[in-house]
């Protein structure tokens, strides 16, 4: 993937601009695993899942079993595999699930996880000020971008929060889907993990429905 990247032009030159791309996280993944000598796998247990007691969290190895995980599925007539019925997409292997979203857990561990990051736990001030130092984004799953956490309003401009903005971020792999909001602070938060790959606008009407009435009680 990082190959197909290169013989991409650039969108801009560097600093000059901001656009998301999946393929970053592959690159910041690697990056970690030259500086440190490490697995990126060893460092996520080392630096956040083992100091924060995260035991079902774990970034999975290409060839690892993937027994016990909620069954994850398309539907039908997807743009991904068209002309199909439902999928089950559990066991398929795409380039982006390793760095770029190969992590598995727990709705309870990713909320522990995000309070964490915004409490203060994994970080030091002036990184987690630096994180939280955003840019406007145009993209449907944030009104802004931070370093590698968005401030959110709506989930894809199909269900607007009636409280104001959260932290966090809207997540896909094959077969499903992930909404992790918190507040500023840490201390108020909704994970919800569904095992289907949510295209449709009632999908996301349904999702914020559920995630804003969680969050903004």
């Amino acid at each position: 993937m990082l190959a197909l990247d290169k013989e991409r032009p650039r969108l801009f030159a560097p600093g000059a601009g901001w656009s998301y791309r999946g393929s970053n996280y592959l690159a910041l993944g690697l990056l970690v695993e030259e500086t440190t000598g490490s697995t990126l796998r060893d460092e996520l247990r080392r630096r956040i899942a083992g100091p924060l007691g995260l035991e079902a969290t774990e970034l999975l190895e290409r060839d690892q079993p993937k027994a016990g995980l909620a069954r994850g599925y398309f539907p039908a007539d997807n743009p991904l595999l068209p002309g199909t019925g439902p999928v089950d997409g559990t066991d398929l292997d795409t380039p982006f699930n390793w760095r770029g979203g190969g992590v598995v857990s727990t709705p309870r561990e990713v909320s522990r996880f995000l309070e964490a990051l915004l409490g203060g736990e994994l970080l030091p001030a002036h990184l987690r000020a630096e994180m939280l130092t955003t840019v406007p984004s145009d993209w449907d799953e944030t009104d802004e971008y931070g370093l590698g956490i968005g401030k959110i309003s709506s989930l894809m401009r199909k269900a607007d929060s009636h409280c104001g903005s959260a932290w966090g971020h809207i997540g896909f792999s094959t077969g499903y889907t992930t909404v992790a909001l918190a507040s500023e602070s840490g201390d108020r938060r909704v994970v919800i993990m569904a095992n289907g790959f949510v295209m449709t606008d009632e999908g996301w009407e349904a999702l914020g429905r559920l995630a804003w009435g969680c969050y903004c009680r």
